[in-house]
C-alpha cells in the first residue's frame, strides 16, 4: 500500500480522504443504478391493474437480474404480500403463469395465510383470499 501511495504520490493523511471519497462515489453509483433498474421495471411493467388490487406496492429488482425473476412486495389494508415473478410462464409458476411464489400475510402477523413457491404450501382459506389470489393471477397472466 505504501508503494502504491508513494507512486501515485499520496501522502499518508490524502489516503484516508481518497478512500472515503472513492466510498462515497461508489455509494452513489450503486444508488443510481438501483434507481436506474427500478424505473425501468416500472416502464416495463403495467402496474396500474396491479395498484388496483394492491395499492402499496415496491418493485424489488432481483439482485441476479430480471432472469432470476423480479419482486413486487406491496401491502393493502389488511394484508402484506409478496410475489415474486418472471416474464414468461411456466408448469412451477400458479395455473402454470409467470407467478413463481406469493406469500400473503395478515399485517403485523407472522403466520403465511397463503404461501405458493413452485406449489401450494398454504392454499388460500377463506372466499376473500382466494379472490385476492385470483385477482392477483389474472393481472400476471400467463
Amino acid at each position: 500500500m505504501k508503494k502504491l501511495q508513494e507512486t501515485l504520490g499520496i501522502k499518508k493523511e490524502e489516503s484516508t480522504e481518497k478512500k472515503e471519497e472513492v466510498k462515497s462515489s461508489l455509494k452513489l453509483a450503486e444508488a443510481i443504478s438501483s434507481i436506474k433498474e427500478e424505473s425501468s421495471l416500472d416502464e416495463r411493467l403495467d402496474l396500474a391493474p396491479i395498484r388496483k388490487i394492491i395499492p402499496k406496492i415496491k418493485i424489488k429488482p432481483s439482485a441476479f437480474g430480471p432472469a432470476s425473476g423480479e419482486w413486487l412486495i406491496g401491502s393493502t389494508p389488511k394484508y402484506n404480500i409478496q410475489i415474486k415473478f418472471f416474464d414468461k410462464g411456466s408448469r412451477f409458476g400458479i395455473k402454470g403463469g409467470r407467478i413463481f411464489t406469493l406469500n400473503i400475510r395478515a399485517k403485523g402477523e407472522t403466520e403465511d395465510l397463503v404461501n405458493y413457491d413452485r406449489g401450494w404450501d398454504v392454499k388460500p382459506g377463506t372466499p376473500e383470499l382466494k379472490t385476492l389470489v385470483d385477482k392477483i393471477v389474472k393481472v400476471f397472466g400467463k
